[in-house]
């Protein structure tokens, strides 16, 4: 589902979080002022990625800039750009720290 907001300003990202807590707070039976992140359970898969053990991920064909926007584009073009070891982390919660660290590193590194 989060695929359709690649591309969403800030703005509409923020509009979007002021409808989903409110409703996940229904879902959950949270109250008005509790926060609603420690309710949410983390999604774990139950199986293995379809792409575990495959060879690189295929560039899908764009011709024009609306298919760039397209999530299967931005993403495999973003999985390819991460460094090899964050993408063969063993496990989700080991790629979750690398991944959070390549991040912090891109985004605050002054050179």
């Amino acid at each position: 589902c989060n695929s359709l907001f690649t591309g969403l300003s800030k703005q509409g990202l923020r509009q979007l979080q002021l409808i989903q807590n409110p409703a996940a707070r229904v879902l959950t039976k949270t109250r008005k002022y509790d926060h609603i992140t420690p309710v949410l359970v983390p999604y774990e898969p139950s199986r293995s990625f379809r792409t575990s053990g495959a060879g690189p991920l295929a560039d899908p064909r764009v011709r024009t800039k609306h298919a760039e926007a397209a999530f299967c584009y931005h993403a495999t073009q973003t999985w390819k750009n991460l460094p090899e070891d964050i993408r063969q982390a063993p496990t989700l919660t080991i790629f979750k720290s690398k991944l959070k660290i390549f991040l912090f590193y891109t985004a605050y590194s002054t050179s």
